[in-house]
């Protein structure tokens, strides 16, 4: 008599099948390019914005993003995100360059602004913060629950204060919709180990286009 498959299949592959099954639950079997992949939702706000200006004088285009990233899978997914402190070039204009760095998690649109003075610069509280953290690198690792939704918060400054500025993080199956080549987006597919991040940013003066940029940045993965 033929024995089942099922009963001859080892523990291991069982229980790597059983993995599979959870991490897929509610998700395409190939990238839909929709904001849902692998049971991981990525949402991006459209930026906001303002001038900083350095104990030199200088001013710089602030900008901050709001990046939602829901788990809708039934175990456990690990944000691992990171930046370095030096300045990213824009894509052909060299002359256009900016820093990412990571916002805290109470560093809410109040605190970024000072509305009741309303005079189109970042408020005292975030000019404190930059000139503390803008020249030290970032590492964030954060374990996001299942059906657990986590606001990462992202600064960005612009050497030249002019222009407007979108940004978004994106994976191979998570949707972008910015200006950028697609050669230049060279991301892995996820698998059940985990999902390569990208950081897109593009920049615009009026109508011209003046250029984008995409750094790799982190990975989501399945445990804690």
């Amino acid at each position: 008599m033929k024995s089942n498959t099922f009963l001859n299949m080892t523990l291991k592959q069982f229980t790597c099948l059983v993995m599979m099954v959870l991490l897929l639950q509610g998700c395409a079997d190939k990238p839909s390019y929709s904001n849902k992949y692998y049971g991981v939702q990525i949402t991006n706000k459209p930026p906001t914005g303002s001038i900083y200006t350095d104990s030199a004088k200088k001013e710089f285009a602030y900008r901050s993003i709001n990046v939602y990233i829901t788990n809708d899978s039934i175990i456990p997914v690990t944000l691992q995100i990171a930046f370095t402190n030096t300045y990213i070039e824009l894509t052909p204009s060299t002359e256009n360059k900016y820093k990412v760095f990571l916002l805290p998690d109470s560093m809410t649109a109040e605190k970024q602004y000072d509305f009741t003075v309303d005079n189109g610069h970042v408020s005292k509280g975030l000019e404190v913060f930059l000139k503390r953290e803008l020249y030290s690198s970032a590492m964030l690792k954060k374990v996001i629950a299942p059906h657990e939704t986590y606001l990462l918060k992202l600064g960005f400054l612009f050497n030249n204060r002019g222009g407007l500025t979108q940004a978004q993080l994106f994976s191979k199956g998570h949707r972008c919709s910015l200006a950028i080549p697609e050669k230049e987006v060279s991301l892995k597919d996820g698998n059940s180990k985990g999902i390569d991040l990208m950081l897109g940013v593009t920049l615009n003066s009026g109508t011209t286009y003046m250029g984008y940029s995409t750094i790799s940045c982190g990975q989501l993965f399945y445990g804690n």
